[in-house]
């Protein structure tokens, strides 16, 4: 399935615990939970618990009356009324891989997106946010703007950029994977020099073993040329 479709959780599984490439799940977790506790409310980072109430408010959204919103709006209890129409503005319920979920809608919608899991981002939230970006790191690694893309492309807005550089922190393939330094070619530095004679420049030679029968002295200069 493309787009947002939601990941296999026992494939995500499978994944990461065979070959041990990611084992910070619990540690995210706790550090989500942090985050969790001064997210605004408007947030567009849902918890669990959020999101699963929110789906249950927004479930059918478009075929209430103006007054079975508001009674739906009241009765949600993870922010004041108004956050529940501003994501229903901006998020639907749908059913999507055989399964009704809670999807970001189209930016740009014309007459066939709403029927197309191609332009639907799946809402990610707190008990998920790890799996998702397991799921959308992938085999082969995406990091920096890749991953910000797929990220974006499977489920919009519901995962920030601290979360991705989080998660590639506790990627042990990633982390065994910097990149090296890059260094200049050798023998390509001019050496600058104010004048005629400012600068000089000899060989020596390696005495270490020695230096008890020379003062101590471990390299001595050549002996001087006579012509």
């Amino acid at each position: 399935m493309q787009g947002g479709a939601p990941s296999d959780p026992s494939e995500a599984d499978d994944d990461y615990s065979a070959e041990g490439e990611y084992e910070g799940e619990a540690q995210f977790n706790q550090w989500l939970a942090e985050q969790a506790k001064s997210r605004d409310p408007r947030s567009k980072q849902l918890t669990a618990e959020q999101h699963k109430h929110l789906f249950t408010v927004l479930d059918g959204w478009e075929q209430l009356s103006p007054s079975q919103r508001k009674a739906r709006a009241l009765a949600y209890e993870h922010g004041c009324h108004t956050t529940v129409y501003r994501n229903g503005l901006r998020m639907q319920v749908t059913q999507f891989g055989g399964e009704r979920v809670l999807v970001f809608k189209p930016e740009k919608p014309d007459d066939d997106d709403l029927a197309s899991e191609e332009v639907l981002a799946v809402v990610s939230h707190d008990g998920r946010r790890w799996k998702d970006l397991v799921n959308a790191h992938g085999a082969d690694h995406k990091k920096a703007k890749t991953l910000q893309r797929e990220v974006k492309r499977l489920h919009g807005n519901s995962i920030t950029q601290a979360e991705q550089l989080k998660f590639l922190t506790l990627c042990n393939a990633c982390m065994r994977r910097k990149p090296a330094l890059k260094t200049g070619p050798a023998g390509h530095k001019p050496i600058i020099a104010k004048g005629l004679g400012a600068r000089g420049q000899f060989d020596l030679i390696d005495f270490s073993a020695y230096a008890s029968e020379n003062d101590g002295f471990r390299h001595l200069p050549p002996p001087p040329i006579h012509t």
